[in-house]
């Protein structure tokens, strides 16, 4: 298996095809939502040792874009604006797949998993909004879920 960014989260066997790793198509989205779980739980250990609860910023990276050492300078200030005036961040750059080795990338089944289990979890107390990322897919459909389980939404 491959190493992973975290420890006691194995990553799946390879970033090939699931023909190519030998595993059929249903054992190779297993493994990833296998991974995105344990991606979950650390995340929400990382939230419990804050304190139990933390605010998120959702953000549009721009992945793979001349934007994204950019916007992620810009998450990075408006997270320590907020922790300035006492607001406690999650800050979910650390669990970008870009980071994480032998992360399977696949966007979909990271977002039904991790994204919505962090929503869901009432960890989160508030989901903001980066300013210029309200229309970026990932971060309307982390609104979406954000009004559906009741966590306030704040664009900044």
């Amino acid at each position: 298996m491959n190493e992973s960014a975290f420890p006691h989260v194995a990553a799946p066997a390879e970033d090939k095809p699931a023909q190519e790793s030998g595993l059929t198509s249903a054992e190779a989205q297993e493994e990833k939502e296998r991974f995105y779980a344990m991606l979950l739980a650390d995340a929400l250990r990382s939230i419990d040792a804050m304190g139990g609860s933390a605010s998120m910023i959702s953000a549009k990276f721009g992945v793979g874009t001349s934007e994204f050492k950019q916007n992620l300078n810009v998450l990075e200030q408006r997270i320590g604006d907020l922790e300035t005036q006492g607001i406690q961040i999650f800050n979910q750059s650390h669990y970008l797949d870009e980071f994480i080795h032998g992360s399977p990338g696949d966007y979909e089944t990271k977002f039904a998993i991790f994204f919505k289990g962090l929503l869901e979890s009432g960890k989160i107390k508030t989901l903001y909004v980066l300013p210029g990322s309200a229309s970026a897919r990932g971060v309307i459909a982390e609104v979406n879920i954000a009004h559906e389980v009741g966590v306030p939404v704040v664009q900044l």
